[in-house]
């Protein structure tokens, strides 16, 4: 009885043709791709992140903001100068009876904003913060003290107006007079969670919301009726110490809301200083009404973020308290309390936006006085949430550079360079900031009485900044000191640009000579994963080892060859092949032939 094998044979050399499929990339083993995936999947959560801020942040923002800025903040006369201009009460006044009732109303009673497509959400506001007449501040020197018999107090959270008056600052007695008075209201103090005021952080002071509050009406006479009775009741006095002008405006065809606030701070020494804050943000309607493709990308996001933490939580239970001894441990654990405290944030966003839009829905149903509804802290809060994306992509990229830095050259080369530089460099910076705190203490010296850039000892150090990118008015350091005023810019400039900055890239430099030697002489070590240039190519070689073995199989698909041993009539054993293939024509083509044989004895 016949018994036949069969085999596939290569029509070219005639040996066994291998069936097993090659591997893209055979070389590669289970670390390797483990680092190849991490590599990826790194990469595809810093273009999440980077895909979720390009969304969030509209490109109109900015226009936005300068469109407000020119028609409220920097609006001008001939007869009265802009908002920066503001050095007294007196001055204030003038300014909120005549540009402040431009910006907001024309002769018509209506909004002239509304010409440059901007609408007000309900109406603005005034609000001023105080310190309390029954803390005492006297004179400290005893010799001046019987010339001038007070000074003013600066502002505090301790000494912070807390009652309610009359008015024009007279003790109230509240038998008596009906609270619910709108004429009564600018004087009654009211608290940051009645008010839902957020924190300002100003020139002279930290002012953390509540305060006496006057809202302004929506036709114009009826607003210069308003502020001219406080202005003739003293309602700014000398116990004042910020007042506040806010109003929010939305503009439909950007689909931007815009928060304006615009501050005047009355320092103990009797001057004013104004200062602007206008912040751009999306309307937050709730989650169904955002974009869909905002609200995909941060779906997506926070998949992402739970896939990390599946990984970083099972090495954690791997690897037990090892996990913490490694530095990019720690940075993966840092990334995802970043990202979770992100998504934390643009919650609580929606939740605040939420319950300001509940509140604006009862006004207008109510349509009582007290109508201002405040956006500020949803703006805040938004703000917050780019923050936070900011640094979330910040880290993302030191942890992709990582990575990257195991199998590219270039960041192998980048991070190694600032390993062994980093003893030297941690020297050199001690050097550096001594340097730039010397120059900053003469600068602060000369010139801090005379520019406001140079007031403070932190502001003088940020210019300190600029001056090493060169990015300073060299006109006025030297308007307010001739002699010393160029002589510390060339000193400066001599020190810093030609002597710590080559002694800075030379460290670099020297690092980076030594790391090339190290990497020419040292063999690669087994523990790394193959470079990106030698997978590159190992996967090219497979690639074309592949398509050569599928190409043959294609033309050859068919060719099978039978073994079987048989008798002829003689009783002699043959061994004999079978060979059937499919031709170029298609046809199928049977052979059979006697290759050898033995006689049996």
């Amino acid at each position: 009885m016949a018994r036949k094998r069969r085999y596939e044979l290569s029509v070219e050399d005639g040996s066994p043709m291998d069936t097993q499929v090659l591997s893209v990339f055979p070389e590669l083993d289970t670390r390797t791709k483990k680092h190849l995936k991490e590599v990826a999947f790194s990469l595809v959560y810093a273009l999440a992140v980077m895909l979720v801020a390009y969304l969030q942040r509209d490109w109109l923002s900015f226009y936005q903001r300068e469109a407000v800025e020119q028609l409220v903040v920097r609006r001008r006369s001939l007869a009265v100068k802009p908002f920066s201009y503001i050095k007294t009460s007196s001055s204030f006044w003038t300014w909120t009876e005549t540009h402040l009732m431009d910006a907001l109303y024309d002769d018509g009673n209506e909004n002239p904003l509304q010409s440059h497509s901007f609408y007000q959400v309900q109406w603005s506001k005034l609000r001023q913060e105080r310190v309390s007449k029954d803390v005492p501040f006297t004179i400290p020197n005893d010799v001046l003290s019987s010339t001038f018999g007070h000074c003013k107090e600066p502002f505090s959270s301790y000494n912070k107006d807390w009652r309610d008056y009359g008015v024009g600052w007279t003790p109230r007695n509240d038998t008596g007079q009906n609270v619910t008075d709108p004429a009564l209201l600018a004087w009654t103090h009211r608290t940051a969670e009645e008010l839902r005021e957020a924190s300002f952080h100003g020139i002279h002071g930290v002012y953390h919301g509540g305060g006496y509050q006057v809202e302004l009406s929506r036709n114009r006479t009826k607003t210069v009726a308003i502020l001219r009775d406080l202005r003739s009741n003293d309602w700014i006095d000398e116990k004042t110490r910020a007042v506040f002008v806010q109003l929010t405006l939305y503009n439909p065809n950007s689909n931007l809301l815009t928060t304006v606030l615009l501050s005047v701070e009355f320092s103990v020494i009797g001057a004013a200083f104004p200062t602007h804050e206008v912040l751009v943000f999306p309307p937050y309607f709730g989650i169904v009404d955002l974009p869909v493709s905002f609200l995909a990308s941060e779906i997506f996001l926070l998949l992402l973020s739970g896939y990390f933490v599946y990984v970083e939580g099972w090495r954690m239970y791997k690897m037990s308290f090892q996990y913490f001894k490694d530095f990019w441990h720690i940075l993966d654990s840092v990334i995802i309390a970043e990202a979770f405290g992100t998504f934390g944030v643009f919650f609580y966003t929606q939740y605040v936006a939420d319950v300001i839009y509940h509140q604006m829905d009862a006004v207008d149903e109510e349509g009582a006085w007290g109508s201002f509804v405040n956006y500020r802290k949803v703006a805040i809060w938004s703000q917050t949430y780019t923050y936070m994306l900011g640094i979330l992509i910040s880290l993302i990229t030191v942890k992709l550079l990582h990575v990257l830095g195991s199998i590219v050259n270039g960041v192998t080369f980048l991070s190694a360079t600032m390993c062994e530089a980093a003893a030297s460099l941690s020297g050199f910076s001690v050097i550096f900031l001594i340097c730039v705190a010397a120059f900053a203490q003469m600068v602060y010296l000369v010139v801090g009485n005379h520019l406001f850039t140079y007031s403070t000892f932190v502001g003088t150090l940020q210019e300190m900044l600029n001056w090493m990118l060169g990015d300073f008015d060299y006109d006025l350091v030297t308007d307010v000191s001739p002699h010393l005023g160029p002589a510390m810019v060339f000193l400066f400039n001599i020190s810093f640009q030609l002597f710590l900055m080559m002694v800075f890239a030379t460290i670099l430099c020297e690092a980076l000579a030594l790391i090339r030697v190290q990497t020419e002489e040292e063999p690669r070590r087994d523990d790394l994963p193959p470079t990106l240039q030698t997978i590159v190519m190992e996967g090219t070689k497979s690639l074309r080892m592949r398509y050569q073995q599928a190409k043959a199989a294609r033309k050859y698909r068919d060719v099978v060859v039978y073994e079987f041993e048989t008798t002829d009539a003689t009783g002699i054993e043959l061994l004999c092949f079978e060979q059937s293939f499919e031709d170029r024509n298609g046809a199928d083509v049977t052979g059979l032939w006697l290759t050898g044989g033995a006689g049996k004895m």
